[in-house]
């Protein structure tokens, strides 16, 4: 018997041309080959650098002087102050005169780069200012048995990592950015550095150098973006050390915040490791928290929990 064997002519589609399978990895892949030209182009600036160095004033104005008070005696408590990005300890200053009296040694930090000139602060970074911070975490420990810490902005994120690191008493954070809102810039943050060599300033908003002028704090009016990617480098490594900070901590968000959005009051909830987070909400502030038309409140709750959790003799 014959068997038929029947056939089944199949049309296959053009497989894709080489040109055409090169636009799709480059597609898929983008970010790769950035990071990748990043890589090659660094030891050349690093050469450029190295014949041609930058200069900068690094005189330090009156107005962001750093301060470091005792009121006499043997006090055994201390409280460190931690300005935010571009500002200086000024914003502090009443705050210290006002836990002087209650008995504190009071210190604030003027982290690296700030206070002088907009050119010396863009040629520092993360580092430089933990270690500024940290430095005078060291001079005041050394003056008292307990230290608590108040801090502003990025100087919330130096806090915590020094609360993951050493014996920090209590804390409380002001405007902490640990988790910004979801903008086009902060999403491309990556790319700040290699933008900076073409791009070294970005201006403030017209509306926060007005807010600025009118609060008169003294503040930058402008950003260097190689900085301001050292921002996002500290709130990366804040993220992964808050489950390590074990010290009662009050957080304080200003309900008009331009930079961060309430939901990192749940942020905060789910990763800190302290059993103790207390949370205040200032009606009508922005970013700039120390001046909410709240203010005899937000002074008064940050009083109380430091009475509470880390009082004088």
């Amino acid at each position: 018997m014959t068997h038929r064997i029947k056939y089944i002519q199949i049309k296959a589609e053009h497989p894709p041309s080489i040109l055409e399978t090169l636009k799709m990895s480059l597609k898929r892949s983008w970010h790769i080959l950035i990071e990748a030209l990043i890589i090659l182009v660094s030891p050349f600036l690093s050469i450029y650098h190295s014949f041609w160095p930058r200069s900068y004033d690094t005189t330090v104005d009156p107005e962001a002087e750093e301060f470091f008070w005792h009121p006499g005696g043997q006090p055994k408590k201390g409280v460190l102050f931690i300005h935010g990005f571009a500002s200086s300890p000024q914003i502090f200053r009443k705050y210290g005169e006002m836990f002087l009296e209650r008995g504190y040694i009071v210190s604030g930090v003027r982290l690296a780069g700030h206070g002088t000139s907009i050119a010396h602060f863009a040629s520092t970074n993360a580092v430089d200012w933990y270690l500024s911070a940290r430095e005078k975490y060291f001079e005041l420990q050394e003056q008292c048995e307990e230290v608590s810490i108040i801090a502003h902005s990025m100087g919330t994120l130096l806090a915590i990592i020094l609360a993951s690191l050493y014996p920090i008493k209590s804390m409380v954070l002001l405007s902490s950015p640990i988790y910004v809102r979801p903008r086009p810039m902060y999403r491309v943050h990556f790319l700040l550095r290699p933008v900076s060599f073409l791009i070294k300033y970005w201006p403030l908003e017209k509306s926060q150098s007005q807010l600025l002028d009118r609060l008169g704090i003294y503040a930058y009016r402008k950003n260097p973006l190689r900085a301001v990617a050292g921002l996002f480098d500290c709130i990366t490594v804040a993220q992964e050390r808050l489950p390590l900070v074990k010290c009662p901590v009050l957080l304080m968000l200003g309900d008009r915040d331009e930079h961060i959005d309430l939901t990192t009051i749940d942020y905060y909830r789910e990763n800190i490791g302290s059993e103790i987070l207390d949370v205040w909400i200032a009606p009508n502030a922005s970013h700039v928290i120390t001046e909410t038309p709240e203010n005899d409140v937000l002074e008064k709750k940050i009083e109380e929990h430091m009475m509470k959790y880390n009082p004088p003799n």
